[in-house]
């Protein structure tokens, strides 16, 4: 019986291993069908959709290397060597500047006067050359009362209206200046003359020479220092009143001196303008009874822009001489050492 069992559980186990081999076999092939399921789509992907890529990839690189082939041909004649000559005779180098303004001041019925001003400005600059030229001048007339005694007893017999001449004066100024370092500094060469016989002068001749220094240039703020060398030579009048055509009959006088110049200007914006200009001459002159001789001069205003063209500006300025012309001989001052002229005038910036 032992052996019949025995025989019985190895035919059992014999029987069992092929069906166990079968189940491992079923489920790795099971297992592996699903892995490739799985994986299939995955590896099937980069491989279907790599044409569309590639395709997007041209387009996209064509679309970029078009334009650039379009802008091409426009901007080679700018790098072109032909174009040279022309970008060294550019207009825009030279620069020029005409501004011109006047003003009137016209009074009637007890007192009547008129008072005209004005004056031209004229600059041609470049890179490193400007020449400045201005002139002007300020004329007055008014109605003055003529007293007559007709009979010489001491009683006035006619009044009668006059027209006079109030005010005479004509400046001029030349300048040349020679730039060193472009908006920083230069040197300057200017001649100047200057006519005003209700101050004593008939004419007054001076040249300058010196240098220019900018302290501070920022757009809003602009200041200016000068210093250098001034020669004048001042021919008096004998009478305030009367212009002396014979140079006999005046006095001149040579002076030798410093020059200092400080101009300041406010730009806060492109409506309204500030600016300050202060000149001192200080020398010494061959007049025996004044051997130390100058004066003081100074400029200053406020402009409104109404265009691109026209402007209104308010000024003031000031002319002080510290030994005023001697136009009698005698003791005594002939003259006022001061001068003030306030202004307004309409300004055109024609250039």
């Amino acid at each position: 019986m032992f052996r019949s069992l025995s025989s019985m559980t190895m035919l059992l186990l014999l029987g069992a291993m092929p069906l166990s081999a079968l189940a491992q076999d079923d489920g790795s092939a099971e297992g592996t069908a699903e892995e490739g399921e799985e994986s299939s789509p995955a590896a099937a992907t980069p491989t279907e959709d790599a044409p569309v890529v590639e395709e997007a990839v041209d387009a996209v690189t064509e679309e970029a290397v078009e334009p650039e082939a379009a802008v091409a041909p426009e901007a080679a004649p700018e790098a072109a060597p032909e174009a040279a000559p022309e970008a060294a005779l550019d207009p825009k180098k030279l620069r020029v500047g005409l501004v011109a303004e006047a003003g009137v001041v016209w009074l009637a019925g007890n007192t009547q006067s008129i008072t005209a001003n004005g004056a031209v400005a004229f600059k041609l600059s470049n890179a490193r050359h400007a020449i400045g030229l201005k002139f002007g001048g300020n004329y007055g007339r008014a109605v003055i009362k003529e007293e007559i005694d007709e009979d010489g007893d001491g009683t006035i017999d006619v009044i009668n209206d006059k027209w006079a001449t109030t005010a005479t004066r004509i400046f001029g100024d030349l300048r040349y200046d020679l730039t060193l370092i472009p908006d920083l500094n230069s040197i300057y060469v200017g001649v100047g003359m200057f006519h005003d016989p209700f101050a004593g002068y008939a004419v007054r001749l001076r040249g300058d020479v010196g240098y220019s220094h900018t302290i501070v240039n920022t757009g809003v703020h602009a200041l200016v220092a000068e210093a250098g060398f001034n020669y004048t030579r001042e021919l008096y009048v004998n009478d305030p009143l009367v212009t002396v055509d014979d140079e006999a009959s005046a006095r001149t006088q040579n002076f030798v001196g410093a020059r200092l110049f400080a101009g300041y200007e406010l730009t806060p914006s492109d409506a309204f303008g500030f600016f300050v200009n202060v000149e001192a001459l200080l020398g010494g002159t061959d007049n025996e009874a004044a051997r130390f001789d100058g004066r003081l001069g100074a400029q200053t205003g406020i402009m409104a822009n109404l265009s691109k063209v026209f402007s209104i500006k308010l000024g003031f300025g000031m002319n002080y001489d510290f030994v005023p012309p001697d136009l009698d001989g005698i003791p005594g001052p002939d003259v006022k050492a001061l001068d003030t002229t306030t202004t307004a005038t309409l300004v055109a910036t024609l250039f």
